[in-house]
């Protein structure tokens, strides 16, 4: 959670949804119906597969942290870029919804 949380922060957040999605639809779904119901473990078979799901997704995301693509972030806009474009530089202020 931590490691997602750091990724969003760092303006990625396509790459741990796609993998969330991945991990909740492929690997528990098919862990849960593997453990908890073709090998008769129940609702332990549940916790595991649930747990198995998170340490699956935590390894991958640590080593996508690890690779150091994440920082490549895109440079931030012009904070002017936003105002309107009649609006001098001279008569606003710091373009505070300055119209």
């Amino acid at each position: 959670m931590v490691l997602t949380g750091a990724f969003q922060g760092a303006n990625n957040t396509k790459f741990p949804m796609y993998l969330t999605g991945f991990g909740m639809w492929a690997v528990r779904t098919v862990l849960v119906y593997v453990l908890g119901i073709k090998l008769g473990w129940g609702l332990a078979g549940v916790w595991i597969a649930i747990g198995a799901d998170i340490a699956f997704r935590a390894v991958v995301l640590a080593i996508q942290f690890k690779r150091g693509k994440w920082m490549a972030l895109e440079k931030a806009p012009d904070p002017e870029s936003h105002c309107h474009p009649q609006t001098a530089k001279e008569n606003m202020s710091s373009c505070a919804n300055n119209y």
